[in-house]
């Protein structure tokens, strides 16, 4: 529990409607992605309730809300959609979560600039469409779009659909307003290069909230393509169709989209979807280039009407999780049977198909099956996993740590989009040694010295 005279303190600056502290209203906040029907036996099945949830409506509110929380040493937990997957917007230690949703505003775009400054509770759904408006658009396209926030998704350095073009939402960050742990608000200069010591900007990208709350940022645009198409084939197999891909980018043909999976939803074999954006003759000939090189790999190009469907139901997926979240909002919801999880690794194309065939093995010997290869690009791998049966939870979890080992073995990364949070953790310390963890370490004592930020996750605590 927290003290009765924060609560009162935090009540008379934001107003009783943006102080909840009653069981219903902060049960809506006890979990993010990491649900219990995923591989992380950890997890209390209705999650972790914050003990209060405050809803600041400027950045100055933020600053206020951290310094009081500062004063009584209080945990406190950023929250934007709650569509990060790994639980780092859950409230392991309780203490306050911070509701970013009224943080909605986009304070400026400057066309000729392209750049976009706005607050980190704005759902990248509404920036796209505003930014359009201008004939720009942003350049990140989760499959979450419709839900999730700015500062989420720079806090996990998420990755979208275009990232073939665009790259990460990190890459596209120009300049970020960041509350610290004491209160202070440090804003870093929103610039796309520069030579000038320490990038303070790239320092709270990807670290979830544990050295600073995100309250706004600058972003890059970029124009509207003149023409954007999405078009199928089909190869025989996966093993296949990866051989084709990485001739593809071989000879120098990045697409702005690249979605490949085995097993498909559209019969045997495995599908890829490619998309390109640029003036009309470019992408004339690039499709036309790549459909050349695929095809000596056997692909069979599927109906365009398929791809565009495709194209056009990416988001689904997104308000089926928000459905399911509000289910499992109830306290009296029951652990699932059957338990789901995925990986998302980065590895050296040298190794993608070594990682592919060892990691069935160890899903095998856990008695998990493999529902899903698939890739974002060449070196970007991904895996859909199921398990039911006696402690579905623990094996998937066992095997799931086996396969991300594994890629650390080999010189990959072994999350590339989700960020870290409260699952992956445990491996952090074999991700970046640990010379390099106690390094993160002290910087994380340095900013937050009480370490009320985010505690319990990213190692750091």
């Amino acid at each position: 529990m927290i003290d009765r005279r924060l609560t009162n303190e935090l009540t008379e600056t934001l107003g009783t409607e943006n102080v909840l502290l009653d069981p219903e209203s902060r049960r809506k906040f006890a979990m993010d992605g990491l649900r219990p029907y995923r591989g992380y036996p950890a997890l209390p099945q209705n999650g972790y309730m914050p003990d209060a949830v405050v809803t600041p409506t400027s950045t100055s509110k933020i600053r206020t809300v951290v310094a009081l929380a500062s004063r009584y040493e209080t945990p406190l937990v950023a929250y934007g959609a709650g569509t990060g997957l790994m639980g780092g917007a859950t409230a392991v230690r309780g203490g306050i979560t911070i509701n970013l949703s009224k943080m909605s505003r986009i304070i400026r775009i400057e066309p000729q600039d392209k750049i976009v400054h706005a607050e980190a509770g704005v759902i990248l759904e509404k920036l796209n469409r505003e930014l359009e408006k201008r004939d720009l658009i942003l350049g990140h396209d989760p499959w979450t779009r419709p839900l999730a926030t700015l500062g989420g998704a720079i806090s996990t350095n998420s990755l979208g659909y275009v990232g073939g073009e665009y790259g990460s939402i990190g890459d596209q960050v120009l300049g970020l307003k960041v509350v610290l742990a004491d209160g202070s608000i440090l804003s870093t200069r929103p610039v796309s290069r520069s030579s000038t010591g320490l990038n303070l900007t790239k320092l709270f990208i990807g670290t979830e909230g544990c050295l600073g709350i995100i309250a706004e940022a600058w972003i890059r645009a970029f124009p509207k393509p003149l023409r954007q198409i999405i078009r199928g084939v089909k190869f025989p197999d996966f093993d296949t169709g990866w051989r084709a891909i990485v001739t593809l980018f071989n000879r120098g043909l990045r697409p702005a989209i690249m979605d490949f999976g085995e097993p498909a939803p559209h019969g045997p074999g495995a599908v890829l979807f490619l998309g390109y954006h640029g003036p009309n003759d470019k992408v004339r000939m690039e499709w036309k280039e790549s459909l050349r090189v695929l095809r000596r790999f056997r692909a069979v190009t599927m109906p365009v009407s398929g791809a565009e469907r495709f194209w056009k139901t990416r988001h689904n997926i997104a308000y089926r999780y928000a459905k399911a979240g509000k289910q499992m909002e109830s306290a009296s919801s029951t652990a699932p049977e059957s338990r789901f999880d995925f990986l998302h690794v980065w590895l050296p194309v040298s190794k993608v198909l070594q990682f592919k065939r060892a990691a069935k093995e160890i899903m095998d010997s856990w008695q998990v099956e493999v529902v899903e290869y698939g890739l974002w690009g060449p070196e970007l791998f991904s895996m859909a996993v199921a398990c039911d049966g006696r402690n579905a939870a623990q094996r998937l979890y066992n095997a799931v740590d086996a396969a991300l080992q594994l890629t650390q073995d080999l010189g990959g990364s072994m999350e590339y989009c989700h960020g870290v949070g409260l699952r992956l953790q445990n491996l952090m310390r074999s991700e970046h040694t640990q010379e390099g963890l106690t390094v993160m370490r002290k910087v994380k004592r340095a900013l937050d010295p009480k370490g009320i930020l985010n505690p319990g996750k990213l190692g750091l605590t």
